[in-house]
């Protein structure tokens, strides 16, 4: 197998960064900057169930991305809207409930994202490299 092979394979898994590091950023980094800023345990832990429950819901919504537009043009739109409401998020940190609610809508667009991505990129893979994609 030569590396020419591969790297598409690579970047392809690349893409797949950016719903881990949203993940990241709103389940690990929101709560201890809050905590920084002496918000209650009790108050960042319900936050932070809230900002994660997109990742359970947020199937029922999928069968969207089939209609209209293209997964492509999904993907682009939901990492780009999610990366927006994050920096605005992050920068409104003293203002609970607009950080609760910009990150619930980021990280649903976010698994948005992923799964116009699965879609799109089983698309433009040959049937030779669906199996290493999709490990």
């Amino acid at each position: 197998m030569s590396p020419r092979s591969v790297a598409p394979l690579w970047l392809m898994g690349l893409t797949n960064s950016v719903f881990g590091m949203y993940s990241a950023i709103n389940l690990i980094a929101v709560p201890q900057l809050l905590s920084i800023r002496h918000v209650p345990e009790t108050t960042i832990a319900a936050m932070t169930a809230l900002m994660a429950s997109p990742g359970f819901w947020t199937f029922l919504v999928s069968p969207v991305l089939d209609v209209h537009f293209s997964r492509r043009w999904y993907s682009v739109a939901t990492a780009v809207i999610a990366a927006a409401l994050l920096v605005v998020a992050l920068l409104n940190l003293d203002h609970l409930a607009l950080v609760e609610g910009l990150l619930v809508v980021g990280y649903f667009l976010a698994n948005l994202y992923q799964s116009a991505l699965g879609g799109w990129l089983s698309s433009i893979t040959s049937a030779k490299q669906e199996n290493k994609l999709s490990s």
